[in-house]
């Protein structure tokens, strides 16, 4: 999670000391100073994963979007997280108003999402959106890392201090094997040194921050995504009970939030392939009806890679605690 604070107060210098700073002028009448000082709480950096695949760090370009009450886009405003992941960004505003406030923070340069946020002040933002372009999608990608969060029907007319928690907007779907499993495949010559992973699954493509309409959920376009081949990861991963496993593959899909996790949308059908170092074998894992949810991950742990067809799913959310869940029987075809 990336924190938000919130204030709409008069000017406070010490904002410019401890945070990144842009500011924007919207109107010159009697006007009250809006500053958001963004922080990722050290619990974004230091998670149970404790890796560079989902430690929060690299969505340092921060874009936050502006509109009235009607909706109406106002401006937009960009700031880059610090070193420390904090940035503040002040925006002035006419009193005794309405604001709506959309946040997205992502990979400064990325080519993976398109912000459908306004472009033209007074121009109607009923939808503001965010597609995800999976067209370019390579496995084990960290630059695929976003955020967001929203603050809607904010009467701008006193001192106000908020905190709002942006939360990724991904479910993140990760396949581990076993030690002992490796260690049989590379006896059976099945060279790990440079392996690659693909996996094809089923992901949403747009993100709308009002929700969908005459919906419950706030994302849409199902489609069948193919993360293609590239180097796996070259750090463990570690499941809630602390073992370490190979880590084969690591992505990010755009997924609906369940509160009960016992209702969460399964995967359906998701399927990961393996390729050695020469390229001469190939192992695929097939599994089926999983739990995702978002801002969680779920793990796909066992014997991946040999005979064994029995694996389990461990599903937890980021960064916080989690729950495991056996799946019998899901194997490799």
């Amino acid at each position: 999670m990336k924190k938000f604070l919130l204030f709409a107060v008069a000017f406070i210098a010490m904002f410019a000391t401890s945070c990144v700073t842009e500011d924007v002028t919207v109107a010159n009448e009697s006007e009250s100073t809006v500053s958001f000082c963004v922080e990722a709480p050290a619990s974004v950096r230091a998670n149970v994963v404790g890796s560079i695949y989902d430690d929060g760090t690299k969505a340092k370009h921060l874009t936050c979007a502006v509109y009235d009450a009607d909706w109406l886009y106002l401006t937009t405003v960009n700031a880059t997280f610090n070193d420390e992941l904090k940035a503040t960004v002040k925006i002035r505003l006419v009193n005794n108003k309405v604001y709506n406030f959309v946040f997205w923070a992502e990979v400064e340069g990325n080519q993976h999402y398109i912000k459908n946020l306004g472009t033209t002040p007074g121009q109607s933002v009923t939808d503001p959106t965010i597609m995800v372009n999976y067209g370019n999608a390579v496995a084990n990608d960290v630059t695929r890392d976003a955020f967001f969060g929203k603050r809607f029907e904010l009467l701008v007319n006193k001192s106000i201090e908020e905190t709002i928690y942006l939360k990724r907007p991904f479910a993140q779907i990760n396949f581990g094997a076993n030690k002992d499993d490796i260690a049989a495949a590379e006896v059976g010559g099945f060279d790990m040194s440079k392996a690659q992973s693909e996996v094809r699954i089923s992901a949403y493509n747009t993100l709308h921050f009002r929700g969908v309409l005459n919906s419950d959920y706030d994302v849409s376009g199902l489609e069948v995504v193919t993360f293609k081949s590239a180097a796996i990861p070259t750090v463990d991963l570690i499941a809630q009970s602390g073992t370490a496993y190979t880590w084969l593959a690591m992505n990010y899909i755009l997924w609906p939030y369940k509160e009960n996790t016992t209702s969460c949308e399964t995967l359906g059908t998701c399927k990961m392939w393996v390729t050695d170092t020469k390229n001469t074998a190939s192992v695929e894992v097939t599994a089926t009806m999983a739990p995702a949810n978002r801002n969680w991950r779920t793990n796909f742990l066992g014997n991946l890679l040999t005979d064994e067809v029995t694996f389990n799913v461990e599903i937890l959310p980021v960064p916080e605690g989690g729950f495991d869940q056996t799946i019998v029987p899901v194997g490799r075809e």
